[in-house]
């Protein structure tokens, strides 16, 4: 693998987290609603750009039509389609802004027109790809628009397709993305070489391969690459536009503080005053989210504390993967006391919410579904949860935790009960983290 396993894993935890705080549901598959809503459109923008190639029609495609311009006017139209944001094409820039000026131009010179269309006969009708791709830089050295020419190419079958195609790619932002998982010795920027572009198609074909064992689940290649632009793209923009906020926060409470105020931390809870000065200047559903994130960032260090850093189930304590988990969900209730949450790592934390594992609010014992006994988890089955140094200073909220026990007994087999365990210690529990 190109990158480092644990870079990942702590990019996979934010990735979780960032989408069930975008849509207050958990993350199981490619399929979330959040997910398909923002990136579901690169398929639509395949299939529509492949119903504009025309590629079927041979009487278009064919090689006595090159230079003719029926082939380019089609390779025009699928990119000029609309919410196509892969390639700039549209006036947002002016003419000059747009990507494929070129090939606008070259419907007027007989043997640009003759040269393009050749090339794009070879490309879509013929199979020898490097060669095209180094022709291409001949006419244009633009990484991002060949990578769009080639993600329109069908490669193999569309099962086969589930695993490898050809992709798009945005070198800055994929760049940054790979840096924070690790991967050396690879720079898109500057190296538009088909060498490069497999190399970047081969790392996401090993993204593809962890998520697809992480969730158990079907992850296209394309899954993959969805994955990694929310990573760089989508979640940067959030972190970017909160971190703006917290400064415009800071400079309005230096400006209304004086020596002879008293001292409030903003990190907690803004005083209505200054978030009434503040709303003046910002959006309120960022100020929303400042004092959100604020609280969940606060629960967890407080979380550490009370458990040790550990895992109140496994006694994990790598702090990358241990989760601040709800027990009435922040959505419903937005509770962000340490009596409305556990310290869980992160597959724990899952189970968790999916109801595959209970915890007793009567003698606060773990059980699981039948469906993980045979598993790795089945050591944990009866065990007490941990009782950190500041446990005993705080009460669970055991009606909430009740109704968590309630939802994991209705997904128990009718002829499964589970028993009542006073005690249970194994040291071979805390393996399973390890």
């Amino acid at each position: 693998m190109r990158f480092k396993s644990e870079l990942i894993e702590i990019q996979f935890n934010e990735f979780y987290e960032f989408i069930e705080e975008k849509s207050s549901l958990p993350f199981r598959n490619f399929k979330h609603p959040f997910i398909e809503k923002v990136e579901n459109y690169k398929y639509e923008i395949y299939q529509e750009a492949r119903e504009r190639l025309n590629l079927v029609d041979n009487q278009t495609w064919k090689e006595s039509n090159i230079g003719k311009g029926k082939i380019l006017m089609n390779v025009i139209s699928a990119i000029e389609i609309k919410g196509n944001n892969l390639v700039q094409w549209d006036n947002r820039y002016g003419e000059s802004g747009k990507q494929h000026k070129f090939l606008i131009e070259a419907k007027s010179s007989k043997k640009n027109l003759e040269n393009y269309e050749r090339l794009f006969f070879d490309l879509y009708k013929r199979q020898n790809d490097k060669q095209t791709f180094d022709t291409f830089l001949n006419y244009a050295k633009d990484y991002r628009l060949i990578s769009y020419f080639f993600f329109i190419k069908k490669k193999g079958d569309d099962a086969y397709m589930q695993k490898d195609r050809y992709l798009p790619i945005v070198p800055t932002t994929f760049d940054k993305i790979f840096e924070k998982l690790g991967v050396e010795k690879y720079k898109a920027y500057g190296n538009c070489t088909f060498e490069n572009y497999s190399e970047f198609i081969s790392i996401v074909k090993e993204v593809r391969e962890y998520l697809a064992a992480k969730l158990d689940e079907l992850v296209t290649i394309l899954d993959a690459h969805s994955f990694l632009w929310i990573l760089g793209n989508e979640m940067e923009k959030e972190k970017t536009q909160v971190k703006k906020s917290t400064v415009l926060t800071h400079q309005v409470n230096t400006n209304t503080t004086n020596e002879n105020t008293p001292y409030v931390n903003t990190e907690i809870d803004e005083p209505p005053s200054l978030l009434k000065t503040i709303d003046d200047n910002v959006d309120e559903t960022i100020l929303a989210e400042i004092k959100r994130r604020r609280g969940q960032s606060n629960l967890r260090e407080n979380l550490f504390l009370i458990y040790n850093n550990r895992c109140c189930i496994t006694d994990c304590d790598i702090k990358e993967v241990l989760h601040a988990c709800h027990i009435n969900p922040h959505s419903e209730c937005g509770d962000n006391s340490v009596n409305n949450a556990l310290l869980l790592r992160s597959d724990i934390h899952d189970l968790f919410d999916s109801h595959l594992i209970g915890i007793r609010p009567e003698s606060l014992t773990v059980h699981l579904n039948p469906k993980l006994l045979n598993t790795e988890y089945k050591q944990l089955e009866g065990k007490k949860i941990a009782r950190g140094k500041e446990i005993n200073k705080i009460d669970l909220n055991l009606s909430a935790l009740q109704l968590r026990w309630k939802l994991f007994e209705s997904g128990l087999p009718n002829n499964v009960q589970t028993v009542q365990v006073s005690d249970t210690t194994d040291d071979a529990m805390k393996n399973i983290c390890r």
